[in-house]
């Protein structure tokens, strides 16, 4: 990868090539309801808002003194979008999961390293799903699974997993958007139906201050939402538990986030 920006000019950067990571999302349904997995490649690039750096000392250039500080942010690429055949059995849609994860550590070992991370929506499906995962043989891939609730705030769970407010998930997904951080490829088979899911969702927050999303009273429930979610509990391990965002994008999702909060 060559980073290169408006910001950073490319002929006074030295230019090394980063491998990305990868994070999979897996939203499992229940037995009525598709599972969607989503896979985003995650690279890292200057803020958008960094100062601009003076000239290289010749030090520098040639790699004898450290290099300012560049401030970095998360982008990613989302290149793959499936939506698991309707009914299969959990222990079938593991062994599909663990045929994906290991493609992308051949496509990892060939780029020279990057890590692996699968996100696991386990909200509605429990602890007994969760646990058919942490058996498998994952090719290595981090795994992190996520349980949504209606709350304020993210905490670890006391096996290994996260909770996290669906108010925060939507938030991120809205400034990745936005800031055009995420970037979804309109070739994919899928991409329609989830462009579908992105005009059909409306994050409401009730009176009460608790969470209500549409199209039904619950995120969870509704009827098209699994790609969506899929995206959204990866793009929201990446930027909270491996830090893929700059202060200025962390001061859009506070004022997201502020705004949700407001009641109707």
């Amino acid at each position: 990868m060559s980073v290169a920006t408006s910001h950073w000019p490319e002929s006074e950067i030295v230019q090394r090539p980063v491998p990305p990571d990868w994070i999979v999302g897996l939203d499992a349904g229940q037995l009525r309801d598709y599972s969607a997995l989503s896979i985003l490649e995650r690279r890292e690039h200057p803020a958008a808002h960094a100062p601009v750096p003076g000239p290289l000392s010749f030090a520098e250039r040639w790699g004898l003194k450290k290099l300012p500080a560049v401030p970095m942010e998360a982008h990613y690429a989302c290149g793959h979008l499936e939506r698991y055949p309707l009914g299969e059995s959990y222990p079938d849609q593991v062994k599909r999961t663990v045929a994906t994860l290991r493609q992308l550590r051949e496509t990892i070992d060939r780029a020279g390293g990057g890590r692996l991370i699968l996100c696991l929506d386990a909200t509605g499906v429990g602890v007994a799903v969760a646990d058919l995962y942490r058996e498998a043989d994952l090719s290595g891939a981090t795994f992190a699974p996520i349980t949504i609730h209606g709350g304020d705030s993210p905490s670890r769970d006391d096996r290994g997993g996260w909770r996290t407010p669906k108010r925060a998930i939507v938030s991120y997904l809205q400034v990745a958007l936005q800031t055009g951080r995420l970037r979804i490829a309109a070739s994919l088979p899928e991409a329609a139906i989830l462009a579908q899911e992105f005009r059909n969702f409306r994050a409401k927050i009730k009176a009460s201050g608790n969470d209500s999303y549409g199209p039904a009273a619950d995120w969870r429930e509704s009827s098209h939402d699994d790609l969506l979610l899929s995206i959204g509990i990866a793009l929201w391990y990446s930027e909270h538990a491996m830090g893929g965002m700059s202060a200025a994008m962390s001061e859009a999702l506070e004022q997201a986030m502020s705004w949700q909060s407001r009641p109707e």
